[in-house]
């Protein structure tokens, strides 16, 4: 299937929403019987004793939540009746004797449940307070789902929410693999996908045939994967939208909407975040936009957040306040619906008395391509078997290289061997750290990036620019080291030690490798957007491997998938 990136895949699925987030209400609808429920946003806590008591005293018999952990299944079993044990469902019962068998403690965002109403009860509606979160689905492949999507309020066909998911084929009829849930627990066939549609807070059985990610037909992704958390000191933000249909347009409308009030232990509303939008060289103050999307089209732009406009107060700090908003996603026909999270931080009086006054000096402090890149290189010319630095050969089969490159505020550019993305230690958003020993004790919002084909080693540096025109820098790989492929732990030839089995002080049966690595990059012009996603030429000479240098060539493609300052070592 299409999908955008990887940053709406599983890497970027890891960082989920945490503690901080911006509320919405979202209104679920139940009547007697059986209801297939989803919740796009994270439910407050206590969500589910709420939806209990809002549906009546009694006349909720049950709530399911299917464990996808614990089921491949391949079709669906009586739904009028799931077990209290069966391990493929949590569930919660009402009543001290029931309630004792109840495996479910709560409701969360991206889930979906079946919910069992008295006989009698008749419609109810219960406004569910929640953080707002960027669409994310949870694909089992080649097994059945039971999956909600962010639809808008007026409903879209099956055919036209999945036209973009290779891995849903609604093109058998009644062997379509989708079901909808109805009011007697059966289930009812999509066989016409193009008339029968898929409704706001509604789940749905579907099987997916391979791996997906896709979570609907308009992609979004926004700053850090997860919003727009600016925190105490990002500047600058970016939001993508990408257009999965390749048949239809779109068009998309963007508001920003104040947050709902916090619940009670949760981080504080202090007002609005004031938002800007980047429109040429200008910074102007945003309130709303709408923008054109022709088929497989896609857009980004850069927000900004100016400090100067939130004013600090000394409570903010006793009450764990910041100033929240949320940036409503819509298409013109009201079938998607998504709520992005914009969250900024006043942190201290001293700093809100520096704040700069003109939003484009806080912008121009910060480079615009800083952040987390990463993308591949793929070699297809080597100066072998002749070794001659001005005949390269192509190769019969391309290799592909991980690469993972970090740009600062300053514009230096580091490769890396991995990167941990976690929260930052100060509140700012999120941080990108060099290992894994760096990152907060107790931080459990955490994903990982790494390149198999290069050595522990602390990131390198490649430039001082921003990922454009040349960069360059050289991967030592000491003979000593555990990777070196001259070196062998137990081979009596090969593990450089004595015949006392005691280390030689020196490369003996062993050698030094380098690696000098350079990336051309392409001129901006015809790209994307160089802020965002950068390709060129890759470039590696190898000394050390044998008497002649050897030499590969080839293209790297890079995209910038999240925003976060680089810590390399402990404060």
């Amino acid at each position: 299937m299409k999908r955008y990136g990887w940053l709406v895949a599983a890497a970027l699925a890891a960082m989920c929403a945490g503690a901080r987030a911006q509320w919405v209400v979202q209104t679920v609808v139940v009547h007697e019987g059986w209801n297939a429920v989803n919740f796009q946003a994270e439910p407050e806590a206590g969500a589910l004793e709420k939806l209990v008591e809002g549906v009546g005293a009694g006349n909720v018999e049950g709530i399911w939540r299917w464990d996808k952990r614990f089921s491949t299944a391949e079709y669906v079993v009586d739904e009028g009746t799931p077990l209290a044990k069966d391990p493929h469902w949590k569930v919660w019962y009402p009543g001290e004797e029931l309630g004792a068998l109840s495996t479910l403690g709560g409701l969360s965002g991206g889930q979906c449940y079946l919910v069992k109403v008295k006989e009698g009860a008749g419609t109810k509606s219960v406004a569910i307070k929640g953080k707002a979160r960027l669409p994310r689905v949870e694909w089992y492949p080649n097994a059945l789902n039971l999956v909600g999507f962010a639809v808008g309020e007026n409903g879209v066909s099956f055919g036209e929410w999945f036209e973009a998911d290779a891995a849903v084929d609604l093109s058998k009829g009644y062997d379509n693999p989708a079901w909808q849930v109805a009011a007697d627990g059966s289930e009812r066939v999509v066989s016409s996908p193009a008339v029968q549609k898929l409704s706001a807070g509604e789940a749905v059985w579907v099987r997916c045939n391979g791996a997906s990610g896709y979570a609907g037909p308009l992609a979004v992704s926004a700053g850090n994967g997860s919003g727009l958390d600016f925190g105490a000191r990002l500047a600058k933000m970016e939001l993508r939208l990408e257009n999965l249909s390749g048949t239809r347009a779109r068009k998309v409308e963007l508001r920003l909407a104040a947050s709902e009030a916090a619940p009670e232990g949760e981080e504080q509303v202090a007002g609005a975040v004031p938002l800007y939008l980047a429109d040429g060289d200008e910074w102007k103050a945003f309130a709303g936009k709408t923008v054109e999307l022709g088929p497989g089209e896609s857009w980004s732009w850069s927000f900004g957040v100016h400090r100067a406009k939130m004013e600090y107060r000394e409570a903010m700090a006793e009450t764990n306040s910041a100033y929240q908003s949320v940036l409503q996603v819509r298409d013109a026909e009201g079938k998607i619906a998504i709520d992005v999270p914009v969250r900024a931080v006043r942190e201290s009086a001293a700093a809100a008395a520096g704040a700069a006054e003109s939003i484009h000096s806080v912008v121009a402090s910060t480079h615009g391509q800083a952040g987390l890149w990463t993308g591949n290189a793929t070699l297809t010319e080597v100066n072998c078997p002749n070794y001659s630095t001005n005949a390269l050969l192509p190769v019969q089969h391309a290799a592909s290289l991980r690469l993972i490159a970090h740009v600062d505020a300053s514009g230096a550019v580091r490769l890396l061997k991995e990167a941990w993305v976690a929260s930052a230690t100060n509140g700012s958003g999120m941080a990108v750290y060099a290992s894994r020993d760096l990152v907060p004790a107790g931080e459990t919002n955490v994903w990982r990036a790494s390149s198999a084909t290069l050595p522990r080693m602390a990131p390198l540096a490649l430039g001082t620019n921003g990922l454009a025109g040349t960069l360059s820098g050289t991967v030592e790989l000491a003979y000593d080291d555990p990777v070196n492929p001259f070196l062998h732990r137990y081979h009596p030839m090969f593990d450089n030690k004595n015949g006392q089995f005691e280390p030689y002080d020196g490369p003996v049966e062993s050698r030094n490798v380098s690696r000098k690595i350079t990336l051309a990059v392409a001129d901006a012009e015809g790209l994307e957007d160089s802020d965002r996603t950068v390709s060129g030429t890759y470039q590696e000479k190898l000394t050390g491997l044998r008497a002649q240098e050897i030499l590969v060539k080839g293209t790297f493609r890079l995209e910038k998938v999240v925003e976060g300052e680089l810590v390399e070592s402990e404060e």
